[in-house]
């Protein structure tokens, strides 16, 4: 085309009309002028409307405003002929085409007509009468203007604009088109001549481009243009190059990675590989090049990797394999990894198979032996009779755990799975658990007790121990928990079994201790402390002999020794209170295996009493014997009585009974109660308050249950 001469060229190329260009040039210019045309004439006209209005809005103010004093004074003085006379003048002004008067109460007067379509401009002014110094409203003048007729003209004006800006645009694009086929196109036509048919070795051949001269002269855009493309190229000159670089240094690193690495076409024939996979398959690359699986491996070898090859096509994504690989030299035998990859070119048209086969030997080995070490934790886990669990502190639910975790509060694994921490809770919130995790993941390790709740709704008492642990990058709580619920009922019960205890000591009207083999006190009630006025802190220090003065003290001792020879013991020995005060005491004594130590366990009463008695018995058998010469029958008898009386006093002994408060039924006496009553131990037992004695009140039981409440 740079050959044509303009002489040759028709009109339509004369203007550049054959130029694909050009006419997009013309047309966008068309369409953007006639788009602009529209809307400036559009914009124009309706500012000039808009003034009209205006000017129309300001003479019907000017209009309302001197005719409202005349038309206020007659509707003042109800002069309604007036009224409507001046009305239908209003009317007849130039600019007004209808007026209506709005009174209070009145029909709204009107004259002069509007068009139906409410094209109009109306002005309304309210009327006014002072009355006495008091302004009196009358109503409203409302003034209208019919629109129609500007509407005509503001559109035949738009018109009339449009046309003469459409005349001028037109003319300036086909100018603007002739001129661009001048200056423009046919330079362009020249540049393009001299790109056509550049080819890639042309441009690495091509001599660098020198440094650029000194500024100077500039020229036009297309100079510009020109010098551009000389300038791309040579940059895709030095692209070129840098991609020969790039791909020799692909190439070397293709070569170095020891693993194999091989690329097909969609045919399946081989388009290069590395070193690696010419040892494999024993021929070089050049031999490789062009040529399929079946032309080097065995036919079942060869119809395995077209398939692979064939799937991963399909798949559209990488694949992987493992497969065990033997090199053609017979050298070598292992477990390769391979990704099979779909190669796309830049438009991501798939080109052909990429593959990398890895040794993994050595890995699958090592893998192997980790897989060995997890069965052996997984099952030493598994069979642990703790619960293990490891815990997402973000929302409480369970990552990991074993079969003890499921089974000791009666779930199967699938369904404890389906739980979160929040549902074995019985003490603590959603937000109270949540917030105990927050601070478990940042705490560190901890160990405290606390409850599970079981499937069946009981709740468990379980020790649990908890540490944070990181796993991939990512916070988790372990919890090992123990059931300790029956543990707990355990130490309920000794609890329990230890309070009974102490109450029943508590009850004893006397003393009650208990001194182990090295002759220590162990334990007793709160009348020892009492009657000795020693606090419990003192007696737990103290040796027991302390308590007694002289012979008294070796005896004590010897009736230690007794009992744990043989069983029991009776004794009587006067106690020293830290007053002073010195209390006689019968002692017993009763061997007791205690947690499997021997120990001497006995009660003390208090015989002052008798030993009173014992005495006054000897100052009234000593005035007996004075007046025995005076009425020897009397004392005769009287010595009977007394011996009978001292008979008596020996063989004292405090009985000892328990009754249920509720029942009336013995449930403790000894042998003295038993023997006052006439009762064997058993027989009385099996007795109640009622059976011994009739008249004993049913509601005597209350009483002395709420006497012993208040006394406590």
């Amino acid at each position: 085309m740079s050959d044509v001469s303009p002489e040759r060229l028709r009109p339509a190329e004369s203007l550049g009309l054959n130029s694909r260009v050009s006419r997009r040039l013309l047309a966008w210019a068309v369409l953007f002028g006639v788009i602009g045309t529209l809307v400036v004439s559009a914009l124009e006209t309706w500012y000039h409307y808009r003034q009209r209005l205006e000017a129309i809005d300001r003479d019907l103010g000017a209009i309302a405003e001197f005719v409202a004093p005349p038309l206020a004074q007659s509707v003042w003085t109800f002069d309604e002929d007036h009224v409507k006379t001046q009305l239908q003048a209003f009317s007849r002004l130039p600019g007004v085409s209808a007026v209506t008067l709005e009174r209070p109460n009145l029909p709204v007067a009107q004259a002069g007509s509007l068009p139906a379509d409410g094209q109009a401009i109306q002005r309304s002014l309210p009327l006014s009468q002072l009355d006495n110094g008091r302004r009196v409203a009358l109503g409203t003048l409302n003034l209208a203007r019919d629109l129609q007729e500007e509407r005509q003209q503001m559109l035949g004006r738009a018109l009339a604009l449009f046309a003469g800006n459409a005349l001028v645009l037109l003319l300036s694009a086909l100018g603007t088109v002739a001129i661009y086929q001048v200056v423009v196109t046919r330079r362009l036509l020249g540049i393009a001549a001299g790109l056509r048919g550049v080819t890639a070795q042309q441009l690495r051949d091509r001599p660098a481009l020198p440094p650029p001269d000194a500024p100077g002269r500039r020229g036009d855009e297309l100079d510009e243009l020109a010098a551009s493309i000389t300038t791309l190229q040579s940059t895709g000159r030095q692209a070129l190059l840098d991609i020969d670089s790039e791909h020799a240094r692909l190439r070397g690193l293709m070569d170095t990675i020891p693993d194999l690495i091989w690329l097909k076409d969609l045919e399946g024939r081989y388009l290069a590989c590395n070193p690696g996979f010419e040892r494999f398959s024993g021929v070089s690359e050049s031999v490789l090049l062009g040529r399929g699986d079946e032309a080097f491996f065995e036919p079942a070898v060869a119809a395995a990797r077209q398939a692979r090859d064939q799937d991963t096509l399909t798949a559209g994504a990488p694949q992987v394999s493992e497969e065990w690989l033997d090199f053609a030299d017979g050298s070598y035998h292992a477990l390769f990894e391979t990704i099979r990859t779909p190669m796309k070119d830049p438009s991501g048209r798939t080109i052909g198979v990429l593959g990398v086969a890895r040794d993994v030997t050595q890995q699958r080995s090592a893998v192997e032996q980790l897989r060995e070490r997890e069965e052996v934790f997984h099952a030493i886990v598994s069979q642990a009779a703790d619960g293990i669990a490891l815990i997402d502190p973000a929302d409480g639910s369970f990552t990991e755990f074993n079969d003890a975790a499921c089974s000791q509060l009666g779930y199967t694994r699938d369904e404890f799975n389906r739980l979160t921490l929040h549902d074995l809770q019985v003490d603590l919130s959603r937000d109270e658990l949540t917030a105990a995790l927050a601070t478990m993941a940042e705490a560190g390790s901890r160990s405290f007790e606390h409850r599970h709740r079981h499937k069946d709704g009981t709740a468990r008492d379980v020790w649990i121990s908890n540490k944070p642990v990181v796993v991939h990058g990512r916070t988790f709580v372990t919890a090992v928990w123990h059931d300790i619920t029956q543990r707990n009922a355990a130490e309920a019960a000794i609890h329990e079994e230890r309070r009974v205890r102490e109450s029943i000591l508590e009850s004893i009207p006397g003393i009650f201790y208990a001194i182990d083999r090295s002759g220590r006190l162990t334990f007793w009630n709160r009348n020892f402390e009492q009657v000795t006025e020693r606090s419990a802190q003192e007696l737990q220090s103290m040796d027991p002999r302390d308590l007694l003065e002289g012979h008294e003290r070796n005896q004590f001792a010897s009736a230690i020794d007794w009992v744990l020879k043989e069983g029991q013991t009776i004794t009587e020995a006067t106690l020293v209170t830290r007053s002073g005060r010195r209390l006689p005491y019968l002692l017993t004594g009763l061997r007791a295996d205690i947690a499997g130590v021997p120990t001497v366990v006995g009660v003390g009463i208090d015989i002052s009493a008798r030993r009173q008695a014992e005495q006054d018995l000897k100052r009234l058998n000593a005035e007996l014997e004075q007046r025995v010469q005076q009425n020897t029958a009397d004392l005769r008898e009287t010595h009977e009585k007394l011996r009978d009386t001292q008979f008596a006093m020996d063989s004292m002994g405090i009985g000892i009974t328990w009754a249920d408060f509720e029942t009336g039924r013995f449930i403790y006496a000894n042998r003295f109660a038993s023997s006052a009553l006439g009762y064997t131990v058993d027989e009385l037992l099996a007795q109640s308050v009622p059976d011994i004695d009739p008249n004993f009140p049913p509601e005597g039981l209350m009483q002395t249950q709420d006497l012993a409440v208040g006394g406590c």
